[in-house]
């Protein structure tokens, strides 16, 4: 059994309703997601990698097109992934980009907290 990898975490009743007046939430620049990519045996266990993003208006776009709005993802999550848990062998080139980029946003405001 798969997990839904979309979950939208947001100031609504119901954490789960979607769409809770997203057009609003958009406006008040609060909107986050949680991908949760996942594998669960019935019955047994279940492996989820999670992470929190924050969706925000894009900025820098090469293209602008009149009356449309883009929207991009900023990983608010610092938590480094179980590298056991991942087949690198089946990512592409550019998830591994973004997995070395991540990792590189982690050392750069992670390791300066840490107690020396």
């Amino acid at each position: 059994m798969y997990h839904s990898t979309n979950f939208i975490n947001r100031i609504c009743k119901y954490t789960n309703d979607f769409p809770c007046h997203i057009r609003l939430l958009m406006l008040m620049n609060i909107v986050m997601q949680s991908p949760e990519p996942g594998y669960y045996e019935d019955g047994k266990f279940g492996i989820r990698l999670e992470n929190i993003f924050f969706i925000k208006k894009a900025t820098g776009l090469k293209y602008a097109f009149p009356d449309t709005t883009f929207l991009e993802f900023e990983t608010i999550t610092l938590v480094p992934y179980e590298p056991h848990l991942i087949k690198f062998d089946m990512l592409s080139e550019a998830q591994i980009d973004w997995m070395n980029a991540y990792y590189q946003k982690i050392r750069q405001n992670i390791l300066p907290l840490r107690p020396v």
